[in-house]
């Protein structure tokens, strides 16, 4: 893509310093000369529910409001297009674009992402509350193909809204992984297999597969009810604590990827997914509507069935024993990462959506 988009866009992120200085920054100067990013890394990292309330979302609103405020508040500097990438940030930008000005900057919700709880009385007030940041949204982006007509089903009033773009990320400053295994299929410095991530996830079906592997299994996660789910466990080691380099280096050092998913009809694993593929690694990964706009069966990773053991315990068997098939799968993972999923990519992809939805 080489066309530029003229129109100012703010972007907005809570999840680094200084972003302009990064690639994700340099994507959009890239194909947005005419922008402006708004950073500030704020840690939302928490023991349970109540924590992330008290701290994690109210720092969310207080910088979110920041943010909002210094993007609107001189007249002639106020941008075409707002980029939000939470419901906080979208609800507080609406909130002091409707006080402060009479001419509305567009809202792009960077990932919309509505799921389903178990309790009927949760749903109500959720849909509820995301029906209200739809109002302040102009546009909604999603990164799988099917929760179009499924949020369209949810929120029909706003329908028209919400269009589809895969996701990606950069891992660029990150070489691809290694595969260290040696005659014996496998050599000390990669002896796990390794997953990582809350939403969505099906750990019991891993811990159950991995049951008498000859391989370790890391799981990077922070929530407390998971964490305290395989406490005891003799197979699974949680990795509570992990972020940033040293979650690309568990990463980079493991046998293999495993991504358990347990929900079909929302974006789920994408994200851990890519940034396995941009490290070459290897991976299994439950089959959903969603991951499958994002990988083939068998070349860039292996799928299996939700909930199914047997099935993805085969798989783990196979790439603990299989050098040749991990290093195939490495290889094309990083491949379909640098066609697809790159944060270049991924940028030029959402300026066009926008072009296009308010051009």
């Amino acid at each position: 893509m080489t066309a530029q988009y003229k129109p100012k866009i703010d972007f907005f992120f809570v999840f680094g310093n200084h972003v302009e200085k990064t690639p994700l920054g340099d994507a959009i100067r890239k194909y947005c000369e005419n922008s402006r990013i708004f950073s500030r890394y704020v840690k939302l990292s928490y023991k349970n529910s109540a924590s992330l309330l008290l701290f994690g979302i109210s720092r969310l609103i207080l910088v979110a409001g920041r943010f909002a405020i210094a993007s609107l508040k001189i007249k002639a500097d106020r941008p075409f297009v707002a980029v939000a990438g939470s419901d906080i940030q979208v609800l507080m930008y609406g909130l002091v674009r409707g006080l402060l000005v009479s001419r509305r900057p567009k809202i792009v919700f960077l990932t919309f992402i509505f799921v389903l709880k178990k309790s009927a009385t949760t749903n109500y007030f959720r849909k509820l509350y995301y029906t209200i940041i739809l109002a302040f949204t102009d546009m909604a982006i999603c990164h799988s193909r099917n929760e179009i007509d499924r949020y369209a089903a949810l929120f029909p009033r706003h329908a028209h809204k919400f269009v589809f773009t895969r996701w990606g990320g950069h891992m660029s400053e990150y070489p691809p992984a290694v595969d260290h295994a040696g005659a014996d299929g496998m050599a000390a410095a990669a002896s796990y297999a390794i997953s990582a991530g809350r939403s969505s996830r099906d750990y019991a079906t891993l811990e159950a597969a991995a049951r008498d592997l000859p391989c370790r299994v890391k799981i990077i996660c922070d929530n407390a009810e998971i964490i305290a789910q395989f406490k005891d466990s003799e197979q699974i080691e949680i990795l509570p604590r992990c972020y940033g380099e040293d979650y690309v280096r568990e990463l980079q050092n493991a046998l293999f990827v495993v991504i358990p998913l347990s929900a079909d009809d929302v974006s789920a694993g994408q994200m851990v997914l890519t940034q396995s593929m941009a490290l070459s690694k290897p991976i299994i990964i439950t089959r959903t509507r969603g991951i499958e706009d994002y990988v083939v069966e068998g070349v860039d990773a292996l799928l299996v069935e939700r909930g199914d053991v047997a099935a993805m315990r085969a798989a783990m068997q196979s790439l603990f024993e299989d050098t040749a098939l991990r290093d195939s799968l490495a290889r094309t993972a990083r491949q379909s990462y640098e066609t697809h999923y790159t944060i270049d990519i991924f940028i030029g992809q959402v300026i066009v959506e926008i072009e296009r939805f308010f051009g």
